[in-house]
């Protein structure tokens, strides 16, 4: 049975000049009704999710004009009094997908072919001696730019790097992984970094998206990088990390500790060279299920699919 809102709560646009105080609620007063802002939504929700991927094979010199070109036309459908055609928006969604493939298509060569191809490593969750450097986020040439800062300033004995929630692969690369600053992964989702970077005593560096606004607790350790900012907070300029690395070095040293190890590392190219022995595994009842998990859990209730998911198999 279909659920059927109230007309007030049918649609939400404050986007131009022209929208009523709070917004159009019920029709739009440039003429768009709740189907067309509903449709100009999911489109921008998919490129902002296309522009990420785009925006990081940028960053390691990587790029295809012709994605650029379609994120600027979709971004110019959904103006004001531009395109009122659902068809044509439907179809702008659609295309959205294939170029949202070719995005990742495009970062991945661009990380395989700058970092090296992923190989399966075993990860420690613990510490080692020494001060400590947090890293949270997606840009894995943020990260081996602050490696290379350090190995160059010849303090890998000194300082200990480790990832943070979506950073945590790239310890399968092995450009990445030679590093010896580089050490572990600290915490887990993102949803928890408020409280786990409360409890790590050394910097942390926020280089992307699912990065918060800091707590009193380690608002003076916290750094940013590349795309992402905070109110408040400085931002390393050209890869300048000298100043988070001289904060690094004023923090507690953190003592040896054993966490134990996670595994990452199977990338598509590893699975891929494996499918035969897969395939006896599968028929053999040895594998029952593949799952293939991907997404993003939200701090509300009944929101932690993923990490629920994964807890249960």
């Amino acid at each position: 049975m279909a659920i059927r809102l109230p007309k007030e709560y049918e649609m939400l646009c404050n986007q131009c000049s022209m929208s009523l105080t709070g917004g159009c609620t019920v029709q739009g007063v440039c003429g768009k009704d709740p189907n067309l802002n509903s449709l100009q939504e999911a489109l921008l929700y998919g490129i902002k999710g296309t522009s990420a991927y785009y925006y990081h094979a940028l960053e390691v010199g990587y790029d295809d004009p012709k994605i650029g070109h379609f994120l600027a036309e979709a971004l110019y459908s959904t103006l004001t009094n531009v395109n009122f055609d659902k068809n044509r928006f439907l179809e702008l969604i659609l295309e959205n997908g294939r170029v949202h493939l070719e995005a990742m298509k495009l970062l991945d060569k661009a990380y395989v072919e700058t970092f090296g191809r992923p190989e399966p490593v075993e990860v420690p969750t613990g510490t080692a001696e020494g001060h400590g450097i947090l890293v949270t986020g997606h840009s894995y040439k943020a990260l081996y730019e602050l490696l290379k800062q350090i190995k160059e300033m010849d303090l890998e004995d000194e300082l200990k790097v480790y990832t943070h929630a979506e950073m945590f692969p790239a310890h399968a690369y092995p450009e990445l992984k030679k590093f010896k600053a580089l050490y572990g992964n600290w915490g887990g989702s993102w949803l928890h970094q408020k409280k786990e970077f409360a409890e790590f005593p050394g910097v942390i560096l926020g280089t992307s998206n699912c990065v918060q606004q800091p707590t009193k607790a380690y608002q003076d350790r916290i750094f940013t990088v590349g795309i992402a900012g905070l109110e408040g907070v400085p931002h390393i300029e050209d890869y300048n990390f000298e100043p988070l690395i001289n904060r690094a070095l004023e923090t507690p040293r953190m003592k040896a500790y054993d966490g134990g190890k996670l595994l990452t590392g199977f990338h598509h190219t590893n699975v891929l060279a494996m499918k035969d022995r897969l395939l006896e595994l599968i028929q053999g009842g040895k594998i029952r299920h593949i799952f293939v998990v991907g997404g993003c859990d939200t701090p509300h209730k009944g929101m932690g699919y993923y990490e629920r998911l994964t807890e249960l198999i």
